[in-house]
């Protein structure tokens, strides 16, 4: 039997260590702490996201734009609720314009344009593979064809 004096002491990042998260996990506390932001917050996120590389932060753009406009919608709505509660018909609210999604807006311009840029440079590359592909396939098709000389066209091969 082990006493807690014979046991080694395991910190914290030991502990976790041996923890895994499942990728749902993961997405669920990166939603979670995006939730948690002011619309302020996301903006300035987003400046640094759009700077990055389009592949690596996709994702989080989109986390930070669902975030933004979710929080919006409450505001809206207990914007409305409030002047209705006020004794205005509900016919008659308007929202406030919202300077910050202007901003947003433009963000989100800049990085669709980024990522049309990276889409089209990745098709590029598809279609440089494929033609390489297609090379390579007739030169062997054209060797196999050449029974004559398989033991010359076996090494060629």
């Amino acid at each position: 039997m082990t006493t807690a004096l014979e046991k080694p002491d395991m910190n914290t990042e030991e502990l976790l260590a041996g923890q895994t998260i499942t990728p749902a996990e993961e997405e669920q506390n990166s939603v979670q702490s995006t939730s948690r932001l002011s619309r302020e917050e996301i903006i300035d996120s987003l400046r640094k996201l759009v700077e990055g590389s389009v592949e690596e932060v996709k994702d989080e753009v989109d986390e930070l734009k669902q975030a933004y406009y979710k929080q919006k919608k409450i505001e809206i709505e207990e914007a409305r609720n409030a002047f209705i509660a006020a004794g205005n018909p509900e016919a008659e609210f308007v929202p406030m314009p919202d300077e910050q999604e202007e901003t947003l807006k433009s963000l989100l311009s800049v990085f669709r344009e980024k990522k049309a840029e990276y889409t089209a440079l990745l098709e590029k590359q598809r279609e440089e593979n494929l033609e390489r592909k297609q090379q390579i396939l007739e030169e062997m098709k054209s060797i196999t064809e050449d029974s004559d000389n398989i033991n010359k066209q076996y090494t060629r091969f």
